[in-house]
């Protein structure tokens, strides 16, 4: 639906990826954003976060809560809150818009100046291990496409 906003818990955040982070920061607050490419997807992602704490503020009258999960919640906004972006196609064209306008920042090696170790090379069972071990409906989609992108990375070191 186009006015709902998915918020997935995060620790104590909440996170919004995508078009719910650009419904946040368009109908709720401009809150800052995070672009980032992301590795085995090839594409982008933009997320907004908050704390848990705070969801009173953001969610007031007229946004309708629906928990789906114990770490995923759907905001839906009131019809009137778009304004003149009314169609699909409008909308589509200001989130293309707003997206592209964001700044994409690059992750910062974690050991800037050492040598860092290749992890080793995992056996098939190992890997459908660590697949069976985890957790994707307690996971954000981001979370889930690194968990993707690294099965994939440690699947094309065997063959």
């Amino acid at each position: 639906m186009q006015r709902a906003i998915h918020l997935f818990q995060e620790g104590s955040f909440y996170r919004a990826y995508e078009w719910s982070a650009w419904l946040m920061c368009r109908c709720l607050h401009e809150f800052k954003v995070t672009h980032r490419h992301m590795k085995g997807i090839e594409q982008s992602v933009t997320l907004i976060g908050f704390p848990v704490t705070s969801l009173s503020k953001w969610a007031t009258d007229g946004i309708e809560r629906h928990d789906v999960s114990d770490k995923h919640l759907i905001l839906m906004l009131p019809e009137d809150s778009l304004g003149d972006l009314g169609d699909a196609g409008k909308m589509a064209e200001a989130f293309a818009v707003w997206k592209s306008s964001q700044p994409i920042v690059e992750k910062a090696p974690k050991h800037a100046g050492t040598a860092i170790s290749q992890p080793p090379v995992m056996s098939l069972s190992m890997i459908a291990q660590r697949i069976m071990s985890f957790p994707i409906e307690a996971k954000s989609p981001l979370e889930c496409y690194q968990f993707l992108s690294d099965i994939k990375q440690q699947l094309a070191k065997l063959y």
